[in-house]
């Protein structure tokens, strides 16, 4: 369990670089929508493409809550059936991982593509003001 763990701690970084890029990218479109003019289908493309960037991300961070969580359960196992020392080393990798975690979902709250954290998750809110009202 601990490699598994350590594993997954490994990829985070790599994760949030991507989801990083990803939500500058979409706030730029956003900043592009707020100051031009453009016709309703290109702001409907774009808030579907905002949202399906936003759901990639969701569903990434959702699994690894998920499997965070499974580990919590195999090591609860590991506990009994292989002792202490075993349990020691994957507990201290769960712990690890959980406040990356935790970073991670505050760092993503907090950059430039914040909206992507915290706006209502209805396209038609997005359709309807692409960036200021909802």
């Amino acid at each position: 369990v601990g490699d598994d763990i350590r594993s997954d701690l490994a990829g985070i970084d790599a994760f949030q670089r991507a989801a990083l890029n990803v939500y500058a990218a979409d706030a730029k479109r956003l900043r592009d929508l707020d100051r031009v003019a453009t016709s309703e289908p290109v702001a409907h493309a774009v808030s579907i493409r905002i949202a399906e960037n936003r759901q990639v991300v969701d569903q990434t961070l959702g699994a690894l809550k998920e499997k965070i969580a499974g580990y919590e359960l195999a090591l609860g196992d590991t506990m009994v059936v292989g002792g202490l020392r075993v349990r020691a080393g994957a507990a201290q990798e769960l712990e690890n991982i959980k406040r990356r975690f935790a970073r991670l979902e505050a760092d993503l709250r907090h950059t430039e593509g914040r909206y992507a954290m915290t706006l209502p998750r209805e396209p038609s809110c997005l359709d309807r003001s692409i960036a200021r009202s909802c």
